[in-house]
C-alpha cells in the first residue's frame, strides 16, 4: 500500500486489509456502524436501528456487552425478510452486532473474535445490498458507488495511516475542544468548516487537518480529526 493508493482507492477491502493490526477496535466498530447508518430508512425494522445504536454505544464505552443481544437473532429467520437486499442488510447488521459482543465466544467456538474480518464482512454485505434485487448491468454501478462511499468513510475515520497527523497542544483552545465535543456528541458534522476556522484562529497550519474539515465529504463518529482533538483512539 502506498500513500497514493490510500488516497485514490475506491474499494474498501484492500484498505481494511492494510488496517489489520493497525486499527483500534473502537474505530473498526465505528466503521461498521457508519456503513449501516448510511442506509437510513432502508433498514428493515426498528430493532435494526436499536442494534446499530447499541453497537455504537458499546464502541464508545457507553454500553456494556450484557445490554446487547445474541446477534444470531437478526438472521435466524432470514426467509421472513421480503428481499435479497434486506437479507444482505440483516447480515451486515448481524456482523456489526457481533463486533460489539466481547462475550461472543461464550456462545460458539466456530471462529475467533476477529474484528477486522467482521468489518470486511459488513462491508461486503452492504455492497451486495446496494444492488437491491437488480441483477442487470446497472447493479455494477450501484455496487461501485457503495464501494466508493465506504472507502471515503474509511478515510474519514482512519485518516491517512501512511502519513499520520499530530496535534499541537496550543491548538486545543477552549473553543476548539468544546466545538469538537459538540460535533461528536450531537453529530453536527455540518459544523466541520466552523471547526476549521476555530483551528486556524488557534494557530493551526496543518493543511491535511484543515482540508479534511472543509472537504465536504461525509463525516461520522470516529472522524480522525475530531478524534485527535478530543483525545479518542
Amino acid at each position: 500500500m502506498t500513500e497514493e493508493d490510500w488516497i485514490s482507492l475506491a474499494d474498501p477491502q484492500p484498505m481494511l486489509a492494510y488496517l489489520r493490526g493497525r486499527a483500534s477496535d473502537r474505530k473498526l466498530r465505528l466503521f461498521a456502524v457508519a456503513c449501516c447508518r448510511s442506509l437510513g430508512e432502508e433498514l428493515p425494522g426498528p430493532h435494526f436501528h436499536d442494534a446499530i445504536s447499541l453497537a455504537e454505544q458499546f464502541a464508545d464505552g457507553e454500553a456494556s456487552g450484557d445490554r446487547l443481544f445474541n446477534p444470531w437473532d437478526l438472521v435466524s429467520h432470514p426467509e421472513k425478510l421480503p428481499s435479497q437486499c434486506q437479507r444482505s442488510i440483516a447480515q451486515a447488521i448481524h456482523w456489526t452486532a457481533r463486533m460489539a459482543q466481547p462475550a461472543y465466544e461464550s456462545w460458539t467456538r466456530d471462529e475467533p473474535f476477529d474484528l477486522p474480518l467482521w468489518a470486511e464482512r459488513v462491508s461486503r454485505s452492504l455492497i451486495d445490498a446496494a444492488q437491491g434485487d437488480d441483477r442487470v448491468r446497472t447493479s455494477y454501478a450501484l455496487r461501485a458507488a457503495e464501494r466508493c462511499a465506504q472507502a471515503d468513510l474509511i478515510r474519514d475515520i482512519f485518516g491517512n495511516p501512511l502519513q499520520p497527523e499530530t496535534i499541537d497542544p496550543r491548538w486545543l483552545t477552549t473553543n476548539v475542544v468544546d466545538l469538537s465535543r459538540l460535533i461528536y456528541s450531537e453529530r453536527l458534522f455540518d459544523r466541520m468548516p466552523i471547526l476549521s476556522d476555530a483551528l486556524m484562529d488557534a494557530g493551526c497550519d496543518a493543511e491535511a487537518i484543515l482540508q479534511h474539515c472543509r472537504s465536504g465529504l461525509p463525516h461520522t463518529r470516529g472522524c480522525w480529526v475530531v478524534d485527535l482533538l478530543t483525545g479518542k483512539k
